[in-house]
């Protein structure tokens, strides 16, 4: 799905738990447009598949790293909203932190590496 774009909108927001936000989430990359939009304090588990379905629109991809299970609180975790005319998008592990989580993607658009 290539593009002639030469602007990429984002959009960051701290969710503090994607829960009953999921629908909401999803009208709003559709309503504002955004290639790119990143949520912090999701508070996803590894395993959250019927959230993701619900909040994902069909013109994104979703990727995302939950807090470790170990943290009893189930706070915290990152994730982020590509649009599918970003290419070769390969997620990359580079550490684990015990404060913080984060992501490190590698992704293409209009043949340039972001």
């Amino acid at each position: 799905m290539a593009t002639n774009k030469k602007y990429i909108n984002c959009g960051l927001l701290n969710i503090q738990s994607v829960g009953n936000k999921t629908e909401t989430i999803r009208e709003l990359i559709k309503e504002k447009s955004f290639d790119i939009f990143a949520l912090c304090e999701t508070w996803l588990n590894s395993d959250d598949k019927t959230k993701i379905g619900k909040m994902l629109p069909s013109t994104h991809t979703f990727h995302h790293t939950p807090r470790p299970r170990q943290d009893t609180k189930g706070y915290g975790g990152v994730g982020i909203f590509l649009s599918k005319c970003f290419t070769h998008i390969r997620k990359k592990r580079t550490g684990t932190f015990s404060s913080f989580e984060y992501l490190n993607i590698d992704f293409n658009h209009s043949c340039e590496k972001i």
